[in-house]
């Protein structure tokens, strides 16, 4: 019986809610303030100061509050403003390269 089976059949017995979220889903680079994505950042990081709403953000405590959210909100973030060179290839409205 794996790990996961056995905290379903715990929460069921105890009446509480058990959700499943991706292995993937990015967490620990989205601000939990603002929905600011700041991408990936290496392990040995534990702090980010977001560059959109200016919060300092623990790693871990960030994640959690997001898995929360996600739970809260059915599977979705705060929409944020995501990478800078996103949003500025969103406001060109065509490809990043000339001619195309």
């Amino acid at each position: 019986m794996s790990l996961g089976c056995c905290v379903r059949l715990a929460s069921d017995k105890l009446g509480r809610d058990f959700r499943v979220i991706s292995r993937w889903e990015p967490t620990s680079q989205v601000c939990a303030d603002c929905g600011f994505k700041w991408g990936k950042i290496d392990l040995s990081v534990r702090s980010v100061l977001c560059l959109n709403c200016g919060t300092q953000q623990d790693r871990d405590l960030n994640a959690a509050r997001n898995i929360r959210d996600l739970a809260v909100n059915g599977g979705d973030y705060k929409v944020g403003i995501g990478h800078c060179h996103d949003s500025k290839r969103t406001q060109r409205g065509r490809k990043t390269t000339e001619g195309q």
